[in-house]
């Protein structure tokens, strides 16, 4: 069964013995990423690391969690990366087309890749509000690197964000991975490139003089984090390109605050 989230992803690296728990008190600042960056660096790639007791901060900080081919694999549900590249190379060889942009094109307008197409649910736990005035300085977001970012927000960014956009008309969905840098309590910028989804959809927005909605969500199903680093043509969904990968549609469900569709 694919994974639904970042918790079930984890409890089967800890069944692997891939995931290495970190109980002394560490940093957020510099510190976790040092000892990753050390880690991460072994011929094996070293264990995932989730470290329970960060200092300042209620929440856990996990990482380095698909930095082996071994975990990479386990996300993927293959035994092998090979196995994976095997299985997608035979999957596009009975496809039509010159190109994989054209491939693609091919396969999402088939009986079979509409299949993966996201279903949308009613019932999602991010209904439930936590906090009418939510602090994002309570996240312990990392500081990387000596000089990072900008002094007013010291250098601190969410890692691995899912950074979702539309077009004015949500007809063009965008899950893309920016970097989020936390500037303030209720404050985030997000550095995208001129050539990514997320920088085209804003265009329109602004072409319109209208304000254009962002989501970020942690801790989705790790296939749809995956796919949001994929270089995919602007007409591929990343929602239904991890629903081709993880074998079944991904769930979505509408934003509380916008006409945006989000994991669910």
């Amino acid at each position: 069964m694919p994974f639904k989230d970042l918790r079930e992803f984890m409890a089967r690296l800890d069944e692997l013995g891939e995931l290495h728990r970190v109980e002394v008190e560490v940093s957020p600042e510099l510190e976790i990423s040092a000892i990753t960056n050390r880690l991460c660096k072994l011929p094996d790639g070293g264990p995932a690391l989730l470290f329970t007791n960060v200092a300042g901060f209620s929440f856990p900080v996990a990482t380095n969690l698909f930095g082996s081919a071994a975990r990479m694999a386990a996300m993927l549900e293959h035994p092998s990366l090979d196995s994976f590249g095997n299985w997608l190379q035979e999957l596009f060889k009975k496809l039509s087309g010159n190109s994989a942009k054209e491939k693609l094109a091919t396969l999402i307008e088939s009986d079979f890749g509409k299949k993966f197409t996201p279903v949308r649910t009613i019932n999602a736990p991010f209904f439930e509000v936590l906090e009418d005035t939510p602090d994002l300085r309570r996240f312990p977001a990392l500081k990387n690197w000596p000089g990072d970012g900008i002094p007013s927000h010291q250098g601190r960014f969410l890692t691995l964000p899912l950074v979702i956009t539309a077009d004015p008309e949500y007809k063009q969905l965008n899950c893309g991975m920016y970097r989020a840098a936390l500037l303030s309590r209720d404050q985030v910028a997000v550095n995208w490139s001129p050539q990514s989804g997320g920088a085209s959809h804003m265009a329109q927005w602004h072409a319109k003089g209208e304000t254009m909605p962002v989501v970020i969500a942690l801790g989705g199903d790790p296939m749809v984090t995956y796919c949001a680093t994929m270089p995919l043509p602007p007409s591929v969904n990343e929602f239904w390109f991890a629903g081709l990968l993880r074998g079944e549609p991904v769930q979505l469900a509408q934003c509380l605050t916008s006409g945006l569709l989000v994991p669910a």
